[in-house]
């Protein structure tokens, strides 16, 4: 799984990012992968389709629920109300919209 934070407020930036057609720089992601995490020391290749199911893999594997109660503390009330549409399904659609 890749090392994506569970926090809700690392979804609400990965939403953000996604948003507003920021690119990860995949040379220094992998970089980063290679130093820590799963991958540590491992001789990985971090192209688009690796991050793309690595990022899946981590979506199904969350409590879809904790995330949103972990991000709602930090928005007005008006605002927690689009936590309602954050499930695995909503992300993977973010995932699919990144741009690469």
């Amino acid at each position: 799984m890749l090392h994506v934070g569970c926090k809700g407020r690392d979804w609400y930036d990965f939403s953000w990012y996604v948003k507003n057609n920021c690119s990860p720089n995949l040379r220094l992601l992998e970089n980063s992968l290679k130093q820590l995490g799963p991958w540590k020391n491992r001789d990985i290749h971090l192209d688009s389709e690796f991050l793309k199911n690595a990022l899946i893999e981590k979506i199904d594997s969350l409590d879809w629920e904790d995330i949103k109660a972990d991000v709602r503390v930090f928005l007005m009330p008006d605002k927690a109300k689009s936590l309602d549409i954050w499930s695995a399904e909503y992300f993977k659609s973010k995932v699919k919209k990144m741009t690469i």
